[in-house]
């Protein structure tokens, strides 16, 4: 005779095992449960075999109508799966036990209600002849044979246990992984902190070093524009005592020179309006020779503007300035 079971089992404290979001669960007991009796060899028998590794276990058991749409569970529940083969252990309480696996996704809510929660199996079984029913009150439960294996059995997490499943502890692992994570969170919080600091410590060194290079560019520019002002007043410099001493010259060599009182008194006053001394006396000696040509054999008519004499053509010729 065959029967769907589904059953419970309340959580209890065994020894830490090492692994990750693990937890070590009792998965049933031996005895009476809510749906049959359990003996010590159905359990050693074949409940390993029909809880294999890999087993799903979900938040809650599906409903009559979930069961029947997908037999299979729904991914949006799965909160576990089994991590290793159940085995018998006589303590904390006789059952079988195993190591879970909790996804990432349902981990902090099964470590906040694991004290408050059970794990409940369900599958098919095969139930002991009617002769070999175990009567404990009422009502007379059916004594479970063996478990059916079938890829849809799970265990699930459930409110109320009723065959002695429950979660025993968060192994070692898990918990050093909350305290890690916390420790990571801090380690987090304080890198994020550091690298606060260190890029406003970057930023405002930043600005300094805007502010120094700009500095700097202003003052290379006025040193330059410095330079460029000394270079040109060095040049202007150099040029008037260029000038000064040609002029000094050209007053010297204008001493020297035969030139009529009027010539130099004229090419003196050109030199100290500014004009080049060289080249004045070039011009003024120029002139002088040419009307000393023109006057050698005395004024031609063609030389003496109309109405003009000899004497008047020397005074307008010292009237005549640079």
């Amino acid at each position: 005779m065959k029967m769907k079971i589904s059953e419970s089992t309340n959580t209890s404290v065994l020894k830490p095992v090492k692994g990750t979001r693990k937890w070590l669960v009792r998965l049933i007991t031996e005895g009476q449960g809510s749906t049959g009796i359990y003996t010590k060899e159905a359990l050693q028998g074949s409940f390993a075999e029909a809880f294999p590794v890999g087993t799903h276990m979900y938040i809650d058991h599906a409903t009559e109508i979930e069961a029947y749409e997908r037999p299979e569970g729904t991914l949006t529940k799965l909160a576990a799966v089994i991590a290793e083969t159940p085995h018998w252990q006589d303590a904390p309480k006789p059952g079988m036990y195993a190591t879970i696996e909790v996804v990432d996704q349902w981990a902090p809510f099964i470590e906040q209600v694991s004290d408050i929660i059970g794990v409940s199996i369900h599958c098919g079984a095969t139930l002991v002849q009617d002769g070999d029913l175990v009567t404990t009150g009422e009502p007379t439960l059916p004594v479970i044979e063996s478990f059916i294996p079938s890829p849809v059995n799970s265990v699930d997490f459930v409110t109320v246990p009723g065959a002695g499943g429950r979660l025993v502890e968060a192994l070692e692992s898990f918990k050093n992984r909350n305290a890690i994570m916390d420790g990571s969170n801090k380690h987090n919080s304080e890198r994020k902190r550091m690298d606060t600091e260190f890029k406003e410590a970057l930023e405002a060194l930043d600005t300094k070093l805007s502010a120094l290079v700009e500095a700097l560019a202003d003052k290379a520019k006025k040193k330059a524009k410095e330079e460029e002002e000394d270079k040109d007043k060095k040049k202007t410099k150099e040029e008037e005592e260029d000038k000064a001493k040609k002029a000094k010259e050209a007053i010297l060599a204008l001493a020297d020179s035969d030139l009529p009182e009027v010539s130099r008194v004229r090419v003196a006053e050109a030199i100290a309006r500014g004009y080049d001394a060289k080249t004045i006396m070039d011009r003024e000696t120029k002139l002088v020779e040419s009307i000393r040509e023109s006057l050698s054999g005395g004024f031609a008519p063609e030389h003496v503007p109309s109405g003009k004499s000899a004497d008047d053509f020397e005074a307008e010729f010292a009237k005549l300035t640079w």
